[in-house]
């Protein structure tokens, strides 16, 4: 396997280990364990410690900050790593994969992967024109009309206007939910106008 080394000191090696959350998930999930604890001085030098409690080591303190950063590395990594290789953990040798021209990802991975990525693109667009229409529509609290979603809903479909087509969609398969928390909205508003007025 061919191998490039990057060595990491100092700040660099700090900043990946501190900053991305990789040694906190490190201790959490892999050494703390077994009665291990990885550190780092601020020199970046790393130090192994291990633990004389029989359970092994514990945390004071989860960090989620440093789990959501480490679960952004994570997640960016592994799917690269899923894509070029078809796995995230290894259970088996690579033979000659240096030499491999072509992926080794099956073809049925390979749409699967794509087609997700374009209703997540999508998806996202979906959200965005939410967020857009947010400052006209949200200020409203009265209970969606079916009616009208579903006739702005087919306006939009064949006039080729499809995220706001879907987001209608969205509206329609859940507007039960969506009244019935609306109405609770109502309410929460009417007791903020209540306190306020006492404040006054």
């Amino acid at each position: 396997m061919a191998r490039k080394t990057i060595e990491l000191k100092g700040e660099e090696a700090f900043d990946l280990l501190i900053n991305h959350g990789v040694l906190h998930e490190a201790n959490r999930t892999f050494f703390n364990p077994v009665g291990l604890y990885l550190d780092i001085k601020k020199d970046g030098t790393l130090l192994l410690l291990q633990s004389e409690e029989e359970h092994g080591a514990i945390l004071d303190t989860i960090n989620a900050f440093m789990i959501k950063a480490f679960s952004v590395l994570r997640n960016e990594k592994h799917r690269k790593r899923q894509r070029a290789t078809g796995f995230i953990i290894q259970t088996k040798d690579m033979i000659r994969k240096e030499n491999l021209k072509v992926p080794i990802t099956p073809p049925a991975t390979l749409k699967l992967e794509l087609l997700l990525k374009q209703v997540d693109n999508f998806i996202f667009k979906v959200k965005k024109r939410f967020m857009e229409k947010s400052k006209d529509y949200d200020i409203k609290l009265s209970d969606l009309n079916e009616q009208i979603l579903r006739y702005d809903m087919f306006e939009d479909f064949q006039n080729d206007r499809f995220i706001d087509g879907v987001a209608k969609v969205i509206l329609l398969n859940e507007i039960n939910d969506i009244n019935k928390a609306l109405k609770e909205i109502r309410k929460i508003k009417e007791h903020q106008k209540q306190a306020y007025k006492e404040i006054r």
